[in-house]
């Protein structure tokens, strides 16, 4: 992922979150709105909304528990 960051600023691209979706390299506006996929806003009085809160997977947890 880093090398993506670091190929993305070389292009000028910066403020963006990077990670990995469906197996690709994806990149995500850090501050925006929720139809931009930004993952995160500011209300009108400045508050910051999270767009997209992270749900973890408990299904791997307990695999991972049963292969061990």
């Amino acid at each position: 992922m880093g090398a993506h960051a670091v190929k993305l600023l070389k292009q000028g691209i910066g403020g963006v979150a990077v990670g990995i979706r469906n197996e690709k390299m994806v990149e995500n506006p850090i501050l925006g709105t929720a139809e931009e996929g930004a993952l995160f806003s500011l209300t009108a009085d400045g508050k910051i909304v999270v767009n997209n809160p992270h749900k973890a997977d408990l299904g791997l947890a307990s695999l991972n528990k049963s292969l061990s």
